[in-house]
């Protein structure tokens, strides 16, 4: 209740101020704009003269740090000290966290915190290039800021075997290694900082691919199978990097693949299947690990595929399809569970692949068709998946086809931005 009241006094205090100082400014004031005082009052003797104005720059910080990134153009105009206080770094820093943009506390210090908000917010569209001048390239998951993205791509260096990568603008892409010598390595996932990685490679002992946890201080790590079945694949993981989610042949279901949640006290453990369905594969979670989404056969629908999320309180609950299309699934979710992407085909385009965004208000939605609609999208693109989402919801990550100048179909990684609304 305290900080309900605090905020809305300082709303007004705030309010308050502007109108004085509107009201008060004039061409023949002598006073220093940077200092003009905000509210005037007559001085009594034998009292102090108290202002808005008077207060320390960290005091006025503190202030518009109730204040959102809609109102800064207001505030800069009012004088030229708060069009300063209102470029500070840790101001925007604070944005960021009420965003969730950042998570927690950040781990590339330093970064300027108001072009990051403004990438949030302003619609966009990148390619992410190669691995060592391999051919094709995809992106699988993309952490908490859009900072680093995950993925796998052909290795010019390896005769264009998989490699798992970690991307970031600074470096482009890298390549994470593979899984004790084996073959290929493919990264499906990453925490909110970036600092810890999922997915599932060849392991050369057993000929088999395993579900792994990349770190820097360990590099790949095999996280065990289900019910002492043979293979297992790792596809996401919550913010923290403690639950690991993904798909497993399950020893105690003949070997059908079955989705699991790992975590590091309890192993992996089963999600069921949709309506009694055959087989399921978690693809994503939420930031604390409550909310998981995938695909499943579904028994009420003949067992054709459909996006789903589940719940330890609801279990798996379908997502429906796109324009009434065959099959969906979804790949990636933010941070409370609000918006679901992934791809489906989509009846209005002859059932072909389309990548998705879904919200509870809306269903499904095609992102290629919300990106035209803005004009940023190249009429050669196809964006047929959406593979991963940023907590916020805003920042969205995929795969695509497009003709270059030989008229070739080729397969890139792409990130855009949607910004919603109700960010702040």
């Amino acid at each position: 209740m305290f900080k309900f009241c605090l905020k809305k006094s300082l709303g007004f205090l705030f309010v308050l101020s502007l109108s004085a100082t509107s009201l008060l400014a004039s061409p023949s004031s002598t006073e220093d704009e940077d200092s003009r005082p905000i509210k005037r009052s007559r001085t009594i003797p034998g009292e102090h003269h108290y202002s808005i104005g008077n207060l320390p720059d960290e005091l006025h910080v503190f202030i518009f740090s109730f204040l959102t990134p809609k109102d800064a153009p207001f505030v800069a105009e009012t004088s030229r000290r708060w069009q300063r206080l209102m470029d500070d770094n840790q101001l925007w820093k604070e944005y960021a966290r009420k965003a969730r943009i950042l998570l927690k506390e950040d781990s590339f210090p330093g970064r300027n915190y108001k072009a990051l908000v403004r990438e949030h917010c302003t619609f966009s569209f990148t390619e992410l290039g190669t691995l060592n001048g391999g051919s094709e390239s995809w992106a699988q998951g993309i952490s908490a800021d859009g900072s680093v993205i995950v993925g796998h791509a052909s290795d010019g260096a390896a005769q264009n075997q998989q490699r798992a990568f970690r991307w970031t603008s600074e470096k482009g892409l890298e390549s994470l290694g593979t899984l004790n010598g084996g073959s290929e390595s493919i990264a499906l996932g990453v925490s909110s900082d970036g600092l810890v990685i999922v997915g599932y490679a060849d392991e050369a002992a057993q000929n088999q691919q395993r579900a792994f946890r990349w770190t820097v201080e360990k590099g790949l790590e095999f996280l065990g199978a289900l019910n002492e079945g043979s293979e297992s694949w790792a596809q996401g993981v919550s913010a923290d990097g403690s639950v690991i989610v993904g798909e497993a042949s399950d020893g105690a279901a003949q070997g059908q693949l079955s989705a699991f949640r790992w975590t590091a006290e309890r192993g992996m453990e089963s999600l069921g299947t949709l309506n009694g369905g055959s087989e399921s594969i978690a693809l994503g979670i939420n930031s604390d690990g409550s909310v998981i989404v995938g695909e499943a056969s579904d028994g009420a629908a003949q067992d054709h595929l459909r996006a789903f999320r589940w719940t330890s309180e609801m279990g798996m609950e379908s997502l429906g399809t796109l324009n009434g299309g065959i099959k969906s699934i979804a790949l990636g979710i933010n941070s409370d569970g609000s918006v679901i992407v992934g791809y489906a085909d989509d009846r209005g385009e002859q059932n072909n692949k389309r990548a998705f965004r879904w919200t509870a208000e809306r269903g499904m939605e095609s992102v290629e068709k919300m990106l035209t609609e803005k004009g940023l999208l190249p009429p050669q693109w196809r964006l047929t998946k959406v593979n991963a989402i940023t907590p916020t919801g805003t920042m969205l990550i995929g795969e695509g086809t497009y003709k270059d100048g030989s008229n070739r179909t080729l397969i890139r990684a792409w990130r855009a931005v949607i910004p919603r609304p109700n960010l702040f």
